[in-house]
Protein backbone atom coordinates (compact mmCIF):
# COMPACT_ATOMS: atom_id res chain seq x y z
CA UNK A 1 0.00 0.00 0.00
CA UNK A 2 1.54 3.32 -1.08
CA UNK A 3 0.93 6.53 0.79
CA UNK A 4 2.16 10.07 0.29
CA UNK A 5 3.05 11.06 3.85
CA UNK A 6 6.39 10.31 5.45
CA UNK A 7 6.43 8.28 8.65
CA UNK A 8 7.07 11.21 11.01
CA UNK A 9 4.50 13.60 9.55
CA UNK A 10 1.88 14.66 12.08
CA UNK A 11 -0.43 16.02 9.40
CA UNK A 12 -1.66 14.28 6.27
CA UNK A 13 -2.19 16.39 3.16
CA UNK A 14 -5.90 16.58 4.10
CA UNK A 15 -4.98 17.73 7.61
CA UNK A 16 -2.61 20.34 6.22
CA UNK A 17 -5.35 21.62 3.95
CA UNK A 18 -7.81 21.89 6.86
CA UNK A 19 -5.19 23.69 8.97
CA UNK A 20 -4.29 26.12 6.18
CA UNK A 21 -7.93 26.89 5.40
CA UNK A 22 -8.60 27.71 9.05
CA UNK A 23 -5.81 30.30 8.94
CA UNK A 24 -6.24 31.69 5.43
CA UNK A 25 -9.99 31.46 4.84
CA UNK A 26 -11.44 31.50 8.36
CA UNK A 27 -9.04 34.03 9.87
CA UNK A 28 -7.71 31.87 12.70
CA UNK A 29 -4.46 32.95 14.31
CA UNK A 30 -1.45 30.73 13.73
CA UNK A 31 -1.42 29.91 17.44
CA UNK A 32 -5.09 28.89 17.50
CA UNK A 33 -4.66 26.64 14.45
CA UNK A 34 -1.46 25.13 15.87
CA UNK A 35 -3.22 24.27 19.12
CA UNK A 36 -6.25 22.82 17.35
CA UNK A 37 -4.14 20.65 15.03
CA UNK A 38 -1.59 19.78 17.74
CA UNK A 39 1.41 21.21 15.95
CA UNK A 40 3.68 24.22 16.42
CA UNK A 41 3.29 27.75 15.10
CA UNK A 42 6.57 27.26 13.23
CA UNK A 43 5.00 24.27 11.45
CA UNK A 44 1.66 25.99 10.87
CA UNK A 45 3.08 29.14 9.23
CA UNK A 46 4.70 27.42 6.21
CA UNK A 47 1.56 25.40 5.48
CA UNK A 48 -0.58 28.54 5.55
CA UNK A 49 1.95 30.32 3.32
CA UNK A 50 2.04 27.42 0.85
CA UNK A 51 -1.76 27.40 0.71
CA UNK A 52 -1.81 31.15 -0.01
CA UNK A 53 0.71 30.67 -2.82
CA UNK A 54 -0.23 27.30 -4.34
CA UNK A 55 -3.71 26.49 -3.06
CA UNK A 56 -4.67 22.88 -2.44
CA UNK A 57 -1.88 21.68 -4.76
CA UNK A 58 0.71 22.99 -2.28
CA UNK A 59 -0.37 20.67 0.53
CA UNK A 60 1.47 17.59 -0.74
CA UNK A 61 4.85 16.36 0.42
CA UNK A 62 8.00 17.73 -1.16
CA UNK A 63 11.35 16.04 -1.33
CA UNK A 64 13.72 16.97 1.50
CA UNK A 65 16.65 16.11 -0.78
CA UNK A 66 18.96 19.08 -1.41
CA UNK A 67 18.46 20.63 -4.85
CA UNK A 68 22.20 20.78 -5.53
Amino acid sequence: MAHNTHANARLTPAGRLALARCVVEDGWTLRRAAERFQTSVSTTRPWADRYRTHGQAGMGDRSSRPRT
